[in-house]
């Protein structure tokens, strides 16, 4: 989903998508006895937003005032940050990996809080409606209000 400052997280993510159902499709009509799937999770204890520590102090980015809400990009990590920390532990998303390996299951939807998001995208999609900010969504159902 589109939010403020996510344009490099929300392109890898959807051509990681892209890319794997296009691999699903050409696999599948090889026959191939090797399949695909795609990991989609909600919030994972990892040090994914934390990434800024490993850039050298002359090059990290400085605060940015966030429109509307006048919130910085600090604030948001932080807000981001203590969501991650009661996340998923990463063994119990590679349960859920093997298992949807397991049923060749394609999409494998970790969080089913991610549910009205998808809905938001595709109704959104669907009705031809400009993008909008999901931030406030993200912030709303991950209860990440700093």
């Amino acid at each position: 989903m589109a939010g403020y400052y996510s344009a490099p997280y929300a392109v890898t993510k959807h051509t990681v998508v892209a890319l794997s159902e296009c691999l699903y499709i050409e696999l599948e009509q090889r026959k191939a006895p090797v399949k695909v799937s795609v990991l989609c999770t909600g919030n994972v204890k990892t040090n994914i937003a934390s990434a800024e520590r490993n850039r050298p102090v002359g090059l990290q980015n400085e605060p940015v005032k966030m429109p509307p809400q006048g919130q910085t990009l600090r604030e948001l990590m932080k807000a981001v940050k203590a969501g991650i920390e009661t996340g998923m532990s990463p063994l119990r998303v590679a349960d859920k990996v093997f298992e949807a390996i397991k049923e060749e299951r394609f999409y494998i939807l970790t969080h089913p809080e991610f549910t009205p998001l998808i809905q938001l995208k595709v109704d959104s999609l669907l009705s031809g409606d400009n993008p909008r900010n999901a931030q406030d969504t993200i912030m709303k159902l991950f209860k990440l209000d700093g």
